[in-house]
């Protein structure tokens, strides 16, 4: 990747780092296609199982450049998919694709994360804080809608009245209140929050079948817009699908075998 953002592959976890420290790991237009890239490159590998994000330095990521805001204010006359500088290449959000990737992305959320930072950690997942983690909308406090579908994500995630106290509140978001919404699943220590994240991939990596991981997650992001009758006819169908798997078959091999199971992996 270019500079501002980082791609490490260790079998099985690969670990993207937004690499912009000065400024809190603020993003411009580079990083998000440089950011893009890291993240297809990571989903196509074999020796991936699960993709990490994080930020460098004490921050996660403090949203978009103010120095590209300002851009972006100046050009919104050019319309939709114009504003920040570059053309959207996702309609439904800025991150969003995250949600469609085949395999778990994990936003390990160190110090402060922000306006699109926070769009970001929204998109993944699974969040992980380390304890010193916060996070705040400011949007609305620049003049601007809460973007990027962080309404429909927020929604889902916490609540609808979470999501609006959060968006119209000033105060920082604390990682033991986002663990207690239930915008993070873990809390850990500063310094062992990249661990973490990596060990939490490990884990799956021995035990679960990445088909099955890449089914689950698009169930819960397709079924959270389907009505309960509509969701079990889906559920179904990809049920057997799954059932037919080779994965399906070496579970019931290793356990008659008494060993462990050695899953296919996704990727080229």
């Amino acid at each position: 990747m270019t500079g501002r953002i980082v791609l490490e592959i260790e079998d099985p976890v690969a670990v993207i780092s937004l690499d912009n420290p000065g400024k809190l790991n603020a993003i411009n237009p580079q990083m998000m296609v440089d950011l893009r890239a890291a993240v297809d490159e990571a989903n196509a590998s074999k020796d991936v199982v699960g993709i990490v994000i994080t930020g460098a330095g004490k921050g996660f990521c403090s949203g978009l450049d103010v120095v590209e805001l300002a851009k972006s204010t100046a050009d919104a006359e050019a319309g939709p998919g114009q504003v920040r500088g570059a053309k959207q290449t996702d309609p439904h959000g800025l991150f969003t694709y995250l949600m469609e990737v085949d395999k778990p992305v994990i936003a390990a959320i160190n110090g402060a994360t922000a306006g699109g930072g926070m769009v970001l950690a929204a998109a993944a997942d699974v969040r992980f804080f380390g304890e010193s983690g916060w996070c705040r909308s400011i949007f609305l406090e620049r003049g601007l809608i809460a973007e990027h579908t962080v309404t429909w994500m927020l929604a889902h995630q916490i609540g609808t009245g979470n999501a609006l106290d959060w968006f119209w509140r000033h105060e920082k978001i604390t990682a033991q209140e986002a663990l207690r919404a239930g915008f993070a699943q873990r809390v850990v220590p500063d310094d062992e929050l990249r661990d973490a994240a990596i060990a939490y991939v490990q884990g799956m990596a021995e035990r679960m079948s990445p088909a099955a991981m890449r089914f689950t997650k698009q169930l819960v992001y397709r079924h959270a817009a389907m009505a309960l009758r509509d969701a079990a006819a889906d559920s179904d169908t990809v049920g057997w699908t799954a059932i037919a798997g080779s994965d399906a078959r070496e579970a019931m091999a290793a356990m008659s075998e008494n060993r462990s199971t050695r899953f296919t992996r996704l990727g080229n």
